[in-house]
């Protein structure tokens, strides 16, 4: 066994043996039994193809506008340039509807120079009425079409401008999310004192979950305008760090919170208090 040129092939050489062909059925369901082709040989030569187990580097430009892979001044840069087209568009939307039509309120008409036969269309001929109506028909669906794009182009704008500004928020969230995680961590393994793994691992799992589903919550809802990028952002962190200091107050105080006798005295205590409100 050996490598070609350039590793490009891998060469098996063999000697002295026997080659088996089974003879292939169209519909693998129904099992044929057909005769298989044998060979012999005295030496053979077997070459595999290697080319798809080769690494080769990715286009650095396929990547260089995906915000996941952009530092923080990329980030900012790319959400002032989005903001700036998004502004751009709008203006040439404006202008465009402006010279299209005349859009004015009734009570700033000048009722002097106002003269509603000039408006009227009863007077003209039956040709030249076509021909207004259909002018004004292909005004109409132009620009109807170029709201329609206009209004498809600002949309896929702004939910890139709002991945960027979620990218440049994760940056922070994500930091901020492993120290409030440690400070509910490492608390918990000193309040809870009961033996083995069982315990500390589903309390665990439960807190990291309610991280889980309010960072995608939050995320989500950002990117449908349900909420502000930041909220959306670090609403698991807002969510998590009071616990977090909870966790540790209680950890310093040596407290039992997750024993059992703990909640049994609490119980004893709430029902002992609300016989002596009863009697």
């Amino acid at each position: 066994m050996y490598n070609g040129i350039n590793n490009r092939y891998l060469y098996l050489e063999l000697f002295d043996g026997h080659s088996y062909e089974e003879v292939d059925t169209k519909n693998p369901k129904k099992r044929v039994y057909l005769p298989f082709a044998r060979t012999n040989f005295k030496t053979e030569k077997i070459r595999f193809d290697l080319a798809s187990f080769q690494l080769e580097r990715s286009d650095e430009e396929r990547y260089s506008n995906v915000a996941q892979f952009m530092n923080l001044k990329q980030l900012s840069q790319n959400a002032d340039s989005i903001s700036n087209i998004i502004s751009e568009n709008l203006e040439k939307f404006n202008e465009k509807l402006k010279s299209s039509f005349s859009f004015q309120e009734i009570e700033s008409l000048d009722k002097s120079e106002f003269i509603p036969e000039a408006f009227s269309i009863t007077k003209l001929t039956k040709r030249k009425k076509n021909r207004l109506i259909k002018t004004a028909a292909n005004l109409i669906r132009s620009n109807k079409s170029f709201a329609y794009n206009t209004i498809r182009e600002l949309k896929y704008k702004n939910k890139k401008l709002k991945k960027a500004k979620i990218e440049w928020h994760r940056k922070f969230s994500l930091s901020f999310a492993c120290i409030i995680l440690f400070l509910i961590g490492a608390p918990l393994g000193s309040i809870i004192r009961k033996g083995g793994l069982g315990m500390p691992v589903l309390i665990s799992i439960l807190f990291f979950l309610i991280y889980h589903i309010s960072s995608i919550t939050g995320e989500k809802s950002a990117l449908q305008d349900v909420i502000t990028v930041t909220q959306g952002m670090w609403i698991s962190s807002f969510i998590l760090t009071p616990l977090g200091l909870f966790l540790t107050i209680q950890a310093s105080k040596d407290s039992t919170f997750f024993e059992i006798n703990f909640h049994r005295k609490l119980l004893l205590k709430f029902k002992q208090t609300w016989l002596l409100k009863k009697s």
